[in-house]
């Protein structure tokens, strides 16, 4: 008999691999809300040829042509687990000194070849049975932070994987036992603050995607039919949006201004657990964007209410030494000691 025991037993695990597209067990767990991560079997290869009498394709002229596979994942945002994202959602990382129960990894916009993961998850049929999916070659081709008042801050991404492995297996593809961390802290909205060209801001909602252009359709005749490692196809596209309480026009007037360098400002981003780690430290996150050139503040009359403005800008590498040397920081401070 079904029991919904049953559905909350499912997972989903990751593990970083040493070679693209060579599984490794996954030991990595998060809770997480949603997923829609499945192979791509759409692309069969079907003849052309015309064979007399037959009024559709023979069935010995097909061929299986699976594409991989790819899907996003939504998360709560934690204090633990998360360096391994930020690690494959930028590609640098620099891993500094622990102090009162906290260590400090930076994050900066690089090349993210040669980092790959596995990702597994198990699924309950109606019947209460368990089966286990295995993706090889996990790349994360774009994502998306974001928070609004009352809620938590969100982590989606969008994946890519080089093969799905379906049902159990030996070795990596057999079910892992899921194990999480303790002591987990999510990041919330009241946590959160957001500085405009040093100002701080009276944020409703904010929004930061990623995408790294990744050329994820590397397939040759090479005797495997899998794909290659996806590389870097292009430059990387990082844009914030954000609504906030209508204060005054400078927003407007970087959007109007008549030289670039007046449309742009600098944001940050910053989320600061309110609740010590048992050393003493505060899980922090901080992201720092030198150069966010704005592109729209629209704000508009609607009703008899208080006005809100929707702002928006591209994120751009610094031209001045002054401003860094990479158009997105993140600095994590987390009981992490590893990305």
């Amino acid at each position: 008999m079904f029991e919904i025991a049953n559905i909350i037993d499912g997972y989903v695990g990751t593990k970083d691999e040493v070679t693209y597209g060579t599984p490794v067990a996954v030991n990595k767990f998060y809770v997480f809300n949603s997923e829609t991560v499945e192979g791509d079997y759409s692309n069969v290869i079907m003849s052309a040829g015309l064979k007399a009498g037959e009024y559709t394709v023979n069935s010995e002229r097909v061929a299986r042509n699976p594409k991989g596979a790819s899907g996003n994942l939504e998360l709560e945002f934690d204090n633990q687990g998360f360096a391994f994202w930020l690690k494959h959602m930028l590609g640098s990382v620099t891993t500094g000194a622990t102090a009162l129960g906290v260590t400090e990894h930076t994050f900066k916009l690089g090349d993210t070849a040669g980092k790959s993961f596995t990702l597994q998850k198990k699924l309950h049929d109606s019947e209460g049975n368990a089966h286990i999916m295995t993706y090889q070659g996990g790349k994360v081709t774009e994502w998306e932070l974001s928070n609004s008042v009352d809620n938590f801050l969100m982590l989606n991404l969008g994946l890519d994987f080089q093969k799905e492995n379906v049902g159990a297996g030996a070795g990596p593809l057999a079910a892992q036992t899921p194990t999480y961390p303790t002591g987990v802290k999510t990041f919330k909205f009241f946590e959160g603050s957001v500085t405009v060209g040093g100002s701080t801001r009276e944020i409703i909602d904010v929004s930061l995607k990623g995408n790294k252009n990744l050329k994820t359709d590397r397939y040759y005749i090479n005797g495997t039919g899998l794909k290659k490692e996806p590389k870097q196809n292009g430059h990387d596209e990082l844009t914030i949006e954000f609504t906030a309480q209508f204060e005054d026009l400078d927003d407007q007037l970087r959007v109007a201004a008549a030289g670039e360098s007046d449309a742009q400002a600098e944001v940050v981003l910053t989320w600061t657990a309110t609740e010590a780690e048992a050393g003493g430290g505060l899980s922090t996150l901080t992201i720092t964007l030198p150069v966010v050139s704005f592109t729209s503040a629209s704000t508009t009359i609607d009703g008899i209410q208080m006005l809100e403005q929707t702002v928006s800008g591209n994120v751009l590498w610094p031209a001045n030494s002054g401003q860094g040397d990479n158009p997105i920081t993140v600095v994590l401070l987390t009981p992490d000691t590893t990305a």
